[in-house]
């Protein structure tokens, strides 16, 4: 069995230890009042696959790492892409992403992408072995 799994990880902005465009745009939202529920963060599905069965092997495909604008985050929250906001009222919104924009001005955010191919015997998902709940890749 092959999967092709990608991973991208958000390094930070500028050197912090934090996607810092989200977690803003939740604490700017909070600061005008609009209450949100505490991020809780989804099971990574592709990490609990592999430490439940380990694949027989993995080859990266390809890697790469860069900067991009907290503003192309920005405008993926405006345009309501992140499911995470998806209860915050479209006006609350609207003044919430320039005050972001300002605390944001000039700095990038650094990220890794990965891509990887990854390989299984046909018997690793034996039913013996499914995790108590059901299959790790189903809702």
């Amino acid at each position: 069995m092959l999967a092709l799994l990608t991973g991208h990880t958000r390094l930070g902005t500028e050197g912090e230890d934090k996607e810092q465009v989200r977690a803003m745009t939740r604490e700017v939202i909070t600061e005008l009042g609009f209450s949100l529920p505490p991020r809780v963060p989804g099971p990574d599905r592709e990490k609990a696959l592999i430490e439940r069965w380990p694949p027989e092997s993995r080859t990266v495909l390809a890697e790469s790492a860069g900067d991009e604008s907290p503003e192309e985050r920005l405008e993926w929250i405006r345009k309501r892409a992140d499911r995470t906001l998806l209860d915050v009222p479209p006006h609350v919104l609207e003044r919430a992403i320039p005050l972001v924009r300002a605390r944001l001005s000039g700095k990038s955010v650094r990220f890794r992408r990965t891509y990887s191919l990854v390989r299984w015997r046909a018997d690793a998902f034996s039913a013996s072995r499914e995790p108590e709940g059901g299959s790790v890749g189903r809702r």
